[in-house]
């Protein structure tokens, strides 16, 4: 006999055995297929978000999120960032006030702030182009919670007036107590509104006094 060959026949395995076999296969393709969907899911991940950033607008952030992306860069900074130059694009500190009450935490506060500084800017430009103290007030108190943020407002006002003295100063050759006078009613307009009463009292004249017996 071969010495290859035992001398006694192997008994078949057992039911028990098999079991295990047979366990051990099925937990191995489930693990191979979970593998391959989640390796699936993941390219297909990536591929939607290289697509939304390519894009890098509002509608293809939120689709990306809506198909189940999860990245934080995207909800965090991308689409924040994306909704900003929408409203940066309106041209109106409405709009930008819009986004900061939906955005109350957001992590992009300095181009929020900087972005809304901008927005305040190009309005009290166009307050200026008016030539009018009404459009510099309107300005204000339509910004009022903003006016840490535009100093030039203080700038552009006593500009106006400074010029309104300097006008007067040209049309009416006024000596130097009438001029004193207007500049304190331009202050007083500026502060206190363009209402304003003025009493003239005249005085009474020496001369007539040294004539009395």
């Amino acid at each position: 006999k071969s010495p290859f060959i035992p001398l006694e026949s192997m008994p078949p395995p057992g039911a028990g055995r098999i079991r295990v076999v047979l366990i051990a296969g099925v937990a191995g393709a489930i693990a191979l297929g979970v593998g391959a969907w989640m390796a699936r899911n993941a390219l297909c991940e990536r591929n939607l978000f290289v697509h939304a950033k390519n894009a890098d607008t509002v509608a293809a952030y939120k689709a990306y999120l809506t198909r189940g992306g999860k990245r934080a860069d995207v909800t965090d900074f991308l689409l924040p960032r994306a909704e900003l130059r929408v409203a940066v694009s309106e041209k109106s500190v409405a709009a930008m006030d819009r986004y900061i009450a939906s955005h109350p935490t957001t992590k992009i506060k300095s181009e929020v702030d900087a972005s809304l500084r901008y927005g305040l800017l190009q309005e009290l430009d166009a307050a200026k182009a008016k030539q009018s103290i009404t459009a510099l007030r309107d300005f204000e108190a339509r910004n009022a919670k903003h006016l840490d943020m535009v100093p030039e407002l203080a700038q552009a006002k006593h500009a106006y007036l400074q010029g309104v003295l300097n006008r007067f100063r040209e049309q009416s050759k006024a000596g130097v107590p009438l001029l004193e006078l207007a500049r304190r009613l331009i202050l007083y307009c500026d502060k206190n509104g363009p209402v304003v009463a003025i009493r003239f009292r005249q005085r009474e004249s020496r001369t007539l006094e040294k004539n009395e017996p």
